[in-house]
């Protein structure tokens, strides 16, 4: 029911708000340690960030079971997979230092109602998925 967000705060007042999506961008160096950790690619215009606030809602369609997925949802998972690609791979072209990026889909949990009373207030990030893209 939390992905839905009925057990969510807004569950109450609005059933079908679900919660958001999140994109994590780890660069690694040539040794494979991590060097950065970025939640937003560089944007040269702020329409940018509307356009990329927009598109994070799309990655709802990760959620759905593969084995079941009709052709249509197999084709929009390929779709958000190469839009994670093209990400990476534009960061990865702007950082020479850079030797593989791991793109990473998470999707905020906030708590219960009944949890946030009890004293847990803070969200907390569920894995949905990975991309891991390299420089060769």
């Amino acid at each position: 029911m939390f992905f839905a967000g009925v057990d969510a705060g807004y569950g109450f007042f609005a059933p079908n708000v679900s919660s958001g999506f999140i994109l994590e961008f780890k660069t690694c160096d040539s040794t494979g340690a991590p060097a950065h950790l970025r939640w937003l690619p560089d944007f040269t215009h702020q329409e940018s960030y509307i356009r990329y606030s927009s598109l994070i809602d799309a990655f709802q369609d990760k959620l759905i079971a593969e084995d079941k997925l009709s052709e249509k949802q197999h084709l929009n998972l390929r779709r958000l997979n190469a839009i994670m690609r093209s990400i990476a791979t534009s960061m990865l072209a702007a950082d020479e230092s850079t030797d593989k990026i791991e793109a990473a889909v998470y999707l905020y949990h906030f708590p219960s109602l009944e949890m946030f009373r009890l004293s847990d207030k803070e969200p907390s990030l569920l894995f949905i998925d990975q991309l891991i893209i390299s420089a060769k």
